[in-house]
């Protein structure tokens, strides 16, 4: 299991009778973790099937890095990169933009995580 879905069960089993208004609560937890972690919440088999395609990767838009991190730990190549520099990161994440790719032909997977 990874740490954001530990840290989510765990939190979510201590402060469900704390709270008084449950969806609010909720709420405010999800944005903690998507600060600290991530927006998408990744599993397994989503770190496997990214490292079933390829294992030569750039992550645009990886914020703090975290499903770079994951798939470092897997033993995947990935190179996260985001403009916008994340106070806590998990990895190092590269400060450029999309236009990196301009310049970088070396990578021929590119990863985008967003939820649908």
């Amino acid at each position: 299991m990874n740490e954001y879905v530990a840290e989510l069960r765990e939190r979510t089993v201590k402060q469900n009778n704390k709270w008084k208004n449950k969806r609010e609560g909720k709420i405010t937890l999800r944005r903690e973790l998507v600060e600290k972690y991530s927006w998408a919440i990744p599993d397994k088999k989503s770190v496997d099937k990214i490292l079933s395609v390829s294992n030569n990767i750039i992550e645009l838009g990886s914020g703090t890095g975290y499903w770079s991190h994951l798939v470092e730990r897997k033993g995947g190549t990935i190179t996260p990169v985001d403009p916008v520099q994340a106070d806590n990161q998990w990895t190092d994440v590269i400060n450029e933009d999309h236009m990196i790719l301009e310049n970088n032909k070396q990578f021929d997977t590119l990863l985008l995580c967003w939820p649908s």
